[in-house]
């Protein structure tokens, strides 16, 4: 969802969002049409998007114990 989140502030124009099977929580779909998607996705493990996805990640983990 975060990479999805991501993608979107960078512009990029969802075509569905659905929850997946059993085991995948989520499935979002983007317009790709420059093939710039996995690009932009690649950036978001660099970037303080995933710092702070992360530290929300531990955040919600020692609250639950």
């Amino acid at each position: 969802m975060s990479i999805a989140a991501f993608l979107l502030m960078n512009e990029r124009v969802i075509i569905q969002a659905n929850r997946g099977m059993p085991g995948q929580k989520y499935i979002f779909e983007f317009k790709d049409d420059d093939e710039m998607c996995y690009k932009i996705a690649l950036k978001f493990l660099s970037s303080k998007c995933s710092k702070y996805d992360g530290h929300l990640r531990m955040l919600r983990s020692m609250i639950r114990g």
